[in-house]
């Protein structure tokens, strides 16, 4: 149930999300500009990132989304708005199936960094009596999920030659 009384706030993990879908409070979200039906929203839970940040970006942007639909008080809006408008400046999020393409996994990981933080800080708050809740497939915190979802700048000599072509 939504807590419109500015009371505890009940959130749950992108991981909680795509483990049951029964619960979600919608059957379709509005993400970067384009309406996700039920299928989309689960595939955008289900795929790996793969080091994509676009991909952790929208993935933690549909929990902070069903999240505040449980919790109208809670004061996310801008964060949401914010990481929206880095998704919809990469490839149709709706295309593929809620694929979000086109992100540069170096360049864009630090911004992405700084968009996730707060909606990861927010989904992984948990509910009281419910320790599921804050938990992730991995058993890692959720700022740990979030550095190890992200790229490192590594080096190859395929990618340094790949820079200079």
């Amino acid at each position: 149930g939504a807590d419109d009384t500015g009371g505890p706030v009940c959130c749950y993990t992108a991981e909680w999300w795509r483990r049951n879908p029964d619960a979600w409070p919608a059957t379709s979200l509005v993400v970067a500009g384009a309406e996700l039906a039920a299928r989309d929203l689960q595939h955008v839970l289900n795929r790996q990132a793969r080091g994509n940040p676009g991909l952790v970006l929208q993935r933690q942007l549909v929990a902070a989304r069903f999240n505040a639909m449980l919790n109208p008080a809670a004061d996310m809006g801008a964060a949401m708005d914010a990481a929206d408008a880095f998704l919809g400046g990469l490839a149709p999020a709706g295309q593929g199936r809620g694929a979000v393409r086109g992100a540069n996994r170096v360049r864009d990981a630090e911004a992405v960094r700084d968009l996730i933080a707060p909606l990861v800080e927010f989904n992984g708050q948990g509910c009281a009596g419910d320790p599921e809740a804050s938990m992730t497939a991995t058993g890692l915190s959720a700022f740990e999920a979030m550095d190890k979802a992200l790229p490192e700048e590594t080096l190859s000599l395929g990618a340094l030659k790949a820079r200079y072509r």
